[in-house]
């Protein structure tokens, strides 16, 4: 009788233990991970906060220039994309912080780990279709207001030092900004469901 109660004891302790044990697991893991989600959102603001900067020059194009009206419409197409990727970042960020005060760790892992794959990718995408004809425009904007004829063998010759350059540079940055981080989450959604 007293082994059967002592046995239940230990069993009965082991197992707040363990309780004890993944509360703080949990803990720890989502601490983390809220460090995490607020570097990429950091990161993510850099991006946003870069991309209201270069809305400044294309304002001056079209604002404070005598140039041809081409070139301000092609200054206004940008801004009209760069004013979208911010209005989605805004939205974004707030569905974001909607479902992470309203769902477990778990499901907020999962939905950040998708949500900055997806961010991931378009960016890399808009990089890089947008990248090179952007350069291409600022070069030619640039050697107009300056009165420099740029020939085509000119622009040929920039496109071929300056995009793979640009495209590497991209590629690193995106690294630095996003994949790192994400790897982390990755493996912090691992461990949890490891855990349960």
């Amino acid at each position: 009788m007293e082994l059967d109660e002592l046995k239940n004891i230990w069993q009965s302790q082991t197992i707040i233990q363990e309780d004890f044990d993944n509360e703080r697991i949990t803990s720890i893991i989502q601490q983390k991970t809220k460090t995490i989600s607020d570097k990429l959102y950091q990161n993510l603001k850099f991006d946003v906060t870069v991309s209201c900067l270069l809305i400044l020059p294309l304002l001056y194009i079209i604002l404070g220039t005598e140039l041809k009206i081409y070139h301000k419409l092609i200054a206004f197409f940008f801004i009209i994309l760069t004013s979208i990727g911010i209005f989605l970042y805004l939205i974004g960020q707030k569905k974001y912080q909607e479902f992470f005060s309203k769902n477990d760790l778990v499901s907020t892992l999962k939905f950040t780990i998708d949500k900055f794959q997806k961010q991931i990718k378009t960016i890399t995408i808009l990089n890089n279709i947008l990248l090179l004809p952007l350069m291409f425009y600022g070069t030619v904007v640039a050697a107009e207001i300056a009165e420099i004829e740029i020939d085509l063998r000119e622009l040929v010759l920039l496109a071929l030092l300056i995009s793979p350059i640009a495209y590497f540079y991209n590629h690193f940055l995106i690294k630095i900004l996003y994949k790192s981080h994400l790897e982390k989450l990755k493996s912090h959604l691992i461990e949890l469901e490891n855990q349960s």
